[in-house]
């Protein structure tokens, strides 16, 4: 088993601060002999100690029991019956079967004052000596514990980082097979015995504390280990444990902590047990900050540290411009959605009954833990809540899919139910986070992502997403499966609308879902008829759910915190992983479609010809004049009401014939 008992996670302020600090130097010791000035060798200071002893046993065993007991008086030693030995009665007392006789110091203290001394101090005892008197009550919650966990973690980050980065350049050449070996020079100035698990073995060891290692944790992480408490670590997870963990699940999203660890115990041959997985998880979660420290290290080292610098380079097909590139219309285009399978429990106490009999929910249950997400790709509750209706950047009517504007009945309201408040409104009570709402470009980089909060598609999220955009890429457009109505809400809100203007921001309805909404709505949003939008169906999100929605089966319980580090380390991973690694082979194909598209140009120019069409020009004015039509046309027709009713009859009379 990986360790037979469980590890304290807290100690005390000063056993922390004994246990983070290394001991300098080795002991030395010398003894005079006598007014001698000369140095005794190790081996004769054992033989005169021993000699001594045996002296000191002989002259004891050759007292009487007057004696004895009056020598003890004197030395101020207990009393001891004639048939016990003084290393008896010490064994007895460190092991808890005898009360010790405990010194008033030379207080001149009567019988009844020294028993309540005695006692007092007895009782002190057994309340901070655990391994004498067993563990004593500890009336902490694990919401304390971790925090304090992650405080002693974050205190010590920055010595193991730098013992990371010594530790990988030892690596660079043969990898994580190798096994990490000391200098022939390095000075070893201590030896902790500590509980290793590695992939196909877990052993008991003596770990090295060498010159120059800061603190024990960052000894551990200088040799490819991984501790699991802050302070006195007695367990520790190999690096390419962690590793494998970490990339295996990067490619199988659905698989967890427990299921791995499960897989360990069995390739270990050992039964499972519930606190390692607890035990792999600590490992894990300080094994990602320093992998994240590092590559702050890396992007600073690289001039690549400015605010937004991933965002604003997130794509180099989007982004990257060449000198003398002519401009072209909508040069960034990008999709936003929510997808509602990243939802998340919200831990909480039984339902309150009140007086009345009716039922309010319990108080929340979740653990104190103030760390956030590695990286940029969050946007803040705070942010987004600046947008909400009751915020300073709000509207007074918040925006729900499936809904208008008043007075801006624009057809698509039946149409479009699928996120509506009503249908998602019956989970709030059980879910904390209710989904994601990323934005990423045409070529499936994720640029920014927000958490849905006890809510659907409200109108905060696509503002704020819409906001952090604008100000940050500048021109754009948008495609959005209700982008119809956010449009509306947009041109409504005056910090938004105006910052619109400024950037020429235009909001888009994905092909895939446009064909929902009336003709009316089509002609205007729609990315077919939407000049610089070209064969973009901009419904990215769609294939980007497809893969992440087997997050939810590691993300549905987690805490707030491994929900966000589970989403962005998977994010991170897309888009290196994936997005950019087949970004060539995206362009190539989509340059072939183009040519093929451009084939069809000769057929085209036959078949206007043969219709009398002088121009293509003259397809946007027909778009034009249809959409006029449309617009000014507030009911149907006489004439194709009485067509339609008629022929509805002929339908219903054949029914009965």
């Amino acid at each position: 088993m990986w360790a037979r008992r469980r590890v304290s996670n807290l100690q005390s302020a000063s056993s922390a601060s004994r246990a983070i600090q290394v001991h300098r130097g080795p002991r030395r010791t010398s003894h005079n002999a006598g007014s001698s000035t000369e140095t005794l060798t190790k081996t004769q200071i054992q033989i005169r100690k021993a000699a001594d002893e045996r002296d000191e046993a002989a002259r004891r065993a050759a007292l009487t029991a007057e004696q004895r007991r009056a020598e003890n008086d004197i030395r101020d030693l207990p009393d001891l019956d004639e048939d016990m030995a003084w290393e008896d009665y010490e064994d007895n007392v460190l092991r808890g079967r005898a009360a010790a006789d405990i010194s008033h110091a030379g207080e001149a203290l009567n019988d009844e004052e020294a028993e309540d001394a005695e006692q007092k101090l007895l009782e002190e005892l057994r309340a901070h000596h655990h391994k004498l008197y067993g563990r004593r009550v500890d009336h902490r919650t694990r919401r304390d514990r971790t925090q304090i966990l992650v405080d002693g973690f974050t205190a010590q980050l920055p010595q193991m980082v730098d013992a990371y980065l010594v530790w990988s350049l030892d690596n660079a050449n043969e990898g994580l097979a190798k096994l990490f070996v000391y200098p022939d020079d390095a000075v070893v100035e201590d030896k902790a015995r500590i509980y290793i698990v590695d992939l196909f073995s877990a052993y008991f060891t003596f770990v090295p504390v060498v010159r120059g290692d800061q603190l024990i944790t960052s000894a551990f992480v200088r040799q490819g280990l991984i501790p699991v408490s802050p302070y006195n670590p007695s367990v520790a997870i190999t690096v390419r444990t962690l590793e494998v963990f970490r990339a295996t699940q990067l490619r199988c999203p659905r698989l967890g902590i427990q299921a791995f660890v499960r897989t360990l115990c069995d390739l270990h041959g050992v039964s499972p047990r519930p606190y390692l997985a607890k035990q792999f998880r600590l490992a894990y979660d300080l094994y990602l900050a320093i992998r994240a420290a590092v590559d702050k290290k890396v992007l600073a080292a690289l001039g690549r540290d400015s605010p937004n610098w991933r965002l604003k380079n997130a794509c180099p097909a989007c982004l990257y411009k060449l000198e003398g590139e002519s401009p072209i219309p909508l040069p960034l285009l990008c999709t936003i959605d929510g997808n509602n399978s990243l939802k998340r429990f919200w831990r909480r106490e039984r339902e309150e009954v009140r007086a009345d009999g009716t039922t309010a929910p319990g108080a929340s249950k979740e653990y104190d833990d103030n760390r956030l997400a590695a990286g940029d790709y969050y946007l803040t509750r705070q942010e987004v809540d600046e947008w909400a209706k009751d915020g300073p950047m709000g509207l007074v009517k918040e925006f729900v899919p499936g809904s208008s504007l008043p007075d801006e009945g624009d057809g698509c309201t039946e149409r479009w139910q699928n996120m509506s408040e009503e249908a998602t409104a019956c989970s709030y009570g059980m879910y904390d986070e209710t989904g994601i709402f990323p934005a990423l470009c045409r070529h499936g980089f994720v640029l920014i992502v927000v958490d849905m909060v006890k809510s659907g598609e409200l109108a905060k999220y696509g503002f704020a997403v819409i906001a952090h955009l604008i100000r940050e890429l500048g021109e754009l457009a948008i495609g959005y499966d209700c982008g119809c109505n956010l449009k509306k809400m947009v041109k409504a809100h005056p910090v938004l609308s105006k910052l619109a203007a400024d950037h020429n921001f235009v909001s888009l309805v994905g092909a895939f879902h446009g064909h929902a909404h009336n003709r009316l709505c089509q002609l205007s949003n729609l990315s077919l008829y939407v000049e610089g939008v070209g064969l973009e169906d901009l419904e990215g999100c769609e294939s980007f759910f497809s893969k992440s929605n087997a997050l939810a089966a590691t993300t549905r319980y987690s805490t707030v915190f491994h929900r966000q580090q589970a989403i962005t380390t998977y994010m991170r991973h897309a888009d290196a992983a994936d997005a950019y690694q087949g970004l060539s082979l995206m362009i190539a194909n989509k340059y072939r479609r183009a040519l093929k598209l451009k084939e069809t140009l000769p057929a085209l120019q036959s078949s206007m010809a043969a219709l009398g069409v002088r121009s293509r020009s003259d397809f946007g004015e027909w778009l034009g004049k249809e959409r006029e039509y449309l617009a000014g046309l507030c009911k149907e027709p006489a004439q194709e009401t009485l067509e339609m009713e008629y022929y509805q009859k002929l339908v219903n009379l054949r029914e009965y014939g």
